[in-house]
């Protein structure tokens, strides 16, 4: 970390990847022998984790050493000293004005000579007033500008697999409209954002949009083919009409105190044109990006629906904010090399750090799959298969009662899909049993000396899900499993060894993508969540 103090370029940063096994104390050799020197010298330090829980976890063992930290939490986040209560006590102005893609905090907290009634209270304000030694930021943070009352981190630790935090149109749909990029389209002039018309743009941006258009609307449904773009427009020209949109962006007139009921009108009033202004630009960098990328299809713009409607799906990772940029240590038992470097180009090879675990058993149902439609009822299904899994659902939480008594008074842990850990609750569990959902445990140790745990199910996502993933985060194109005979879309059967307790081998049939990039990507959600 020495090498922060002549703040060299990125490229000289140490990145330092290393993936330990898990339950080996990684996290708290970490902050002995690099968080208690470096803070000692007086200089910050920014943790990242997936979770909050993960953050008090940190922040309470941290204080125990006697250095004082900070788990930032957003605004729609539990206040943790007031119970019952949101960090923001205004969620709903809050969300009015993100809908109309505004500054939040002109809009609705300090501004002006403009105060929210609430500001003296409020959790998230309360917090930019304190003073720590670490900050504790989740994911998410890393890909945004950091917050000012963050102080540039002297080192930036990394705890658990953060690439899903990058992801955006991936879960959630991410498109617009084909025709949006022929309608009649004004440009401001330049740093008058609705202000007075640019003649020269105004004509420029409306040429440019409806020669991709035209284009697009020759192509067939499916990932956008480069050669369809590049030979209507440069990607020079893209950039250009990207930054022509941003300028298209409408002022808000609100004000922090303005009456709830105004708010809503005025955001009202811009949000839909201001959604397809940051949907356009979006789009116009990615069409940039598929121009200058090597592969023949677009990695991150898909077009769908039919001749009368098309629309253009988006998806892509986004890249940590430069403010973040300082010495940095990944920790994450399950690491994958390929995906870090997609971040940390310059990372030095990752090291493994294992140790066996001679006192652990594990048993292993392999003839019985536990898949999350057998056992969660849903309003597709017809009477009967809800009755069928609302019985099986039963039959899990006897099993469970059965195995926490042969333990009791030792504690056992429970680890399922969300709908179904939602589902056992509805019903009385044991009070030695604690029971979590995959995607909500990384890095969390309150469960260290429970005597059992049981996994149930796994998250697999679909290798079409998989692949599109993997497009949006490696940037590039990856081999399509295509569908068999029967019109199934499978991923390739394998044979896999594992060790039993008397040291013989035995195969297992598992999953496999056959791309690479792609295997990284199902390998993480899947059997990385398992371990």
């Amino acid at each position: 970390m020495e090498s922060n103090k002549s703040d060299p370029r990125p490229h000289e940063l140490p990145i330092i990847g290393i993936s330990a096994s898990v339950g080996i104390g990684k996290s708290h050799t970490c902050h002995e022998t690099i968080v208690q020197p470096v803070v000692a010298q007086g200089h910050p330090v920014t943790i990242a984790v997936p979770t909050h829980a993960l953050g008090d976890e940190i922040a309470h063992k941290l204080k125990k050493v006697g250095i004082s930290s900070l788990v930032y939490r957003g605004r729609k986040a539990a206040d943790p000293n007031a119970p019952g209560k949101t960090m923001c006590r205004e969620l709903e102005r809050v969300e009015a004005i993100e809908k109309a893609n505004w500054d939040v905090s002109r809009g609705a907290c300090k501004s002006g000579g403009y105060k929210c009634p609430f500001y003296s209270v409020c959790g998230y304000q309360q917090q930019r007033g304190v003073s720590a030694q670490v900050h504790i930021v989740p994911h998410q943070l890393l890909f945004l500008e950091r917050p000012g009352f963050i102080p540039k981190p002297y080192c930036l630790i990394i705890e658990e697999s953060f690439w899903q935090a990058s992801l955006r149109g991936v879960g959630q749909p991410y498109s617009l409209s084909l025709d949006l990029l022929s309608e009649k389209l004004t440009v401001p002039e330049r740093d008058e954002m609705g202000g007075q018309e640019d003649a020269p743009s105004t004509k420029r941006l409306p040429q440019m949009s409806n020669t991709v258009r035209t284009a697009l609307a020759r192509e067939d449904v499916g990932r956008i083919r480069r050669l369809h773009l590049e030979t209507c427009i440069t990607a020079d020209m893209a950039l250009a009409a990207e930054k022509l949109e941003w300028r298209r962006k409408k002022q808000l007139g609100v004000h922090p105190g303005m009456p709830i009921d105004q708010v809503k009108r005025a955001t009202r009033a811009v949000a839909s044109h201001n959604s397809d202004v940051i949907h356009l630009a979006r789009f116009w960098k990615l069409v940039a990006q598929t121009i200058n990328a090597p592969d023949e299809r677009s990695p991150w713009l898909e077009l769908d629906g039919d001749e009368e409607a098309k629309e253009i799906r988006m998806s892509w990772r986004e890249d940590i904010h430069v403010t973040w940029r300082a010495p940095t240590l990944i920790l994450d038992a399950t690491m994958q090399e390929d995906t870090i470097k997609v971040f940390f180009p310059t990372a030095m090879p990752v090291e493994r750090v294992t140790a066996p675990m001679s006192y652990t058993y594990v048993r292993q149902i392999r003839d019985r799959p536990m898949a999350q439609s057998m056992l969660v009822p849903s309003e597709a299904a017809n009477e009967r298969t809800n009755r069928t899994r609302s019985n099986n659902v039963a039959r899990v939480r006897r099993f469970l009662e059965v195995r926490a008594a042969s333990v009791f008074p030792d504690k056992v842990l429970v680890v399922c899909q969300e709908k179904l850990e939602s589902e056992l609750r509805k019903g009385q569990l044991p009070h030695n049993l604690e029971i979590a959902h995959f995607n909500a445990i990384r890095g969390r140790n309150e469960w260290q000396n429970v005597a059992l745990i049981i996994l149930i199910g796994r998250t697999e996502p679909s290798p079409s899900d998989v692949e599109k993933i993997a497009r949006a985060l490696f940037g590039a194109e990856v081999k399509q499993i295509w569908p068999d005979d029967k019109g199934g879309v499978r991923y390739t059967p394998i044979r896999r060894g594992a060790r039993l307790r008397g040291g013989r081998g035995i195969a297992m049939e598992g999953h496999h993508h056959p791309d690479p990039r792609a295997e990284a990507v199902r390998w993480s959600i899947c059997e990385a969540e398992l371990l």
